[in-house]
């Protein structure tokens, strides 16, 4: 990685305070000093994330995360340094200094992906309304669409013939390889030649938060093939980290969002006035597109196609929502199969109306499963406890835990004590269901730091804060921590030569660890509000402790040489 100017680094930091760009992906609060928020990370209902204003960094307690504002874009938009350098000059208005050779050609790349899209999208919409296009766009008017709202989300048709993107493309100065790199076309079996991917389909564009087309989805009218079709990933597109429609969504005045499976579906809710609708892109929900859910919104209506997959997918999402900041309620649609057909058939209001009586996650649940059984038969009523209490065991939160084991306990006449009993025994011991895992920290991470550690983390706050080691004569050898003794060494070598300890001018040398470390000291009160004095008896610390003798030592040394070791060591303590 090249290395950019310190002046440059210290400028673009300045006019990208840390607590704005964070802000703009979650929403945080003021707590005294410092700023909170639900990691943007993991999985999470407590905000352990916190944001320091004065070092203008961050560190979650959960998941240990730890960076400047720099290293969070490069987490957060799972990009590279240089790229996150890029995307806050441009935020900043700032011109960049340097260049370097792989991200230029990676930057490149992704650019000439966009291009690509950008053209092949105003193609498809073109094609739509050319007399090619006449069954797409009748298909779409027949879907009950307006004009308005092909217009709103570029629809468009992708013409049969073989390779006319492909040609269209080729002629605006595209080369081969860089179609199949943003897959829009695809090598044909000799390899002397490329053609379209999309053949025969009305074309849905896929756009980011950024509002840039980073890929496609299409329905087949004709031909053979698979029904829906979309772009695999590439340079620029993560089917699992991006929804439909979320360059719409997330300005939506609603504080929540609506979770549909389709993109026709989303569309018909757009129309209908719903412009808080998503949907996955043709894969099953991630714990990624949740991560981006929470972001702007702290519930989600899942509003899945009423047959048997939909209903088990609403079950999945169901598990996953659980374990995140974002609460799930379920909307049913009685006499239709999904939200574009009820619109159409009972009307936006009495969609509006289900979306005020969609359901809890956990009486969703529960209803399906009660909807299996006679709870007349005692048999029965025995099998739907059971089944029942799986649910509640999957629970995160003890509260709902302890309120739905007493509405089941009503419901079969069954003491609550024992449902709740049972629940529990269920939640440890039933391997069908295990608890979704997140990353935290390390049992050897939550140890607390010994004396001499301390010692060891207040000579490096001291060293970060002043940019100075006060000639202290002591080196990485007399640090017992391993972390600690790297973080040291990489401080006073950069002292020693006059350049800056920021983190940002720390990021290609210090490892994730390292500074993770390095954060998590620079933000303890205690080690940052040293003293010159605090700072010289702790050096003085970390010299006697390496004075100390061995057993081995010890038992070779005279009696005179023990005995006047044991008085150095019972002079002054730090």
């Amino acid at each position: 990685m090249a290395k950019l100017p310190e002046s440059f680094l210290s400028e673009l930091k300045f006019r990208n305070p840390i607590e704005e760009v964070i802000g703009g992906y979650a929403p945080v609060k003021r707590m005294g000093r410092y700023l909170k928020c639900r990691c943007p990370f993991h999985d999470e209902t407590d905000a352990s994330f916190t944001i320091y204003l004065n070092t203008q960094s961050y560190f979650c307690f959960g998941c240990r995360a730890a960076g400047d504002v720099i290293n969070f874009v490069k987490e957060i938009e799972n990009i590279d340094y240089m790229s996150a350098v890029k995307l806050l000059a441009e935020r900043a208005k700032l011109e960049m200094p340097e260049r370097d050779e792989k991200y230029e050609k990676a930057e490149r790349e992704r650019k000439k992906i966009l291009e690509i899209n950008k053209i092949s999208a105003r193609f498809f919409h073109d094609s739509l309304f050319a007399p090619g296009g006449v069954k797409a766009l009748e298909y779409l008017l027949n879907r009950g669409l307006s004009l308005r709202t092909i217009k709103r989300f570029g629809l468009g048709w992708s013409p049969p013939e073989w390779d006319s993107l492909s040609k269209l493309l080729i002629g605006k100065g595209c080369k081969e390889d860089e179609l199949v790199t943003a897959a829009v076309s695809v090598r044909n079996r000799k390899g002397s030649g490329v053609f379209d991917i999309f053949r025969s389909r009305v074309m849905f564009p896929i756009i980011n938060i950024r509002n840039e087309v980073i890929g496609f989805g299409g329905r087949l009218l004709e031909g053979e093939g698979p029904k829906y079709l979309n772009s695999p990933d590439s340079p620029a597109f993560k089917k699992s980290r991006n929804l439909f429609a979320i360059n719409f969504a997330k300005s939506a005045k609603e504080k929540n969002f609506i979770l549909a499976e389709g993109y026709m579906d989303v569309i018909a809710l757009h129309q209908a006035g719903f412009s808080n609708s998503v949907a996955s892109l043709g894969t099953a929900l991630t714990k990624e597109q949740i991560n981006l859910i929470s972001v702007y919104a702290k519930e989600v209506i899942l509003s899945y196609d009423s047959d048997n997959a939909g209903q088990a997918a609403s079950k999945r999402a169901i598990a996953l929502f659980d374990k995140s900041p974002v609460r799930a309620r379920v909307l049913t649609m009685r006499g239709a199969k999904d939200p574009d057909e009820f619109i159409r058939k009972f009307s936006a209001e009495k969609y509006a109306l289900a979306i005020e009586r969609s359901a809890a996650a956990t009486d969703f649940l529960l209803d399906r499963i009660r909807g299996g059984y006679n709870l007349d038969k005692p048999d029965e009523k025995v099998l739907y406890l059971r089944e029942a209490e799986k649910v509640l065991a999957q629970l995160s939160d003890p509260a709902e835990q302890d309120i739905y084991s007493g509405i089941l306990a009503e419901e079969v006449s069954v003491d609550k004590a024992l449902i709740l009993s049972q629940v529990r025994g269920e939640k440890t011991e039933n391997a069908a269901y295990p608890p979704a895992r997140t990353k935290t920290s390390s049992p050897k991470e939550n140890r607390a730091p010994s004396k001499i550690e301390k010692a060891e983390e207040t000579v490096i706050a001291f060293i970060y804060k002043n940019n100075t080691d006060l000639d202290a004569h002591i080196s990485e050898a007399y640090f017992i921590n391993e972390i600690n003794r790297r973080v040291f060494q990489v401080l006073s070598e950069r002292v020693s030569r006059g350049e800056s300890c920021d983190l940002a001018a720390l990021e290609d040398i210090l490892s994730r660890e390292e500074k993770r470390r390095l954060v998590k000291i620079i933000n303890d009160e205690l080690y940052f509000s040293t003293s010159k004095k605090t700072f010289a008896d702790c050096a003085a610390a970390l010299k006697k402790e390496k004075s100390k003798k061995t057993d081995s030592e010890l038992s070779g040394m005279s009696p005179e040489d023990l005995g006047a070791y044991i008085s150095r060591l019972g002079k002054k303590k730090v």
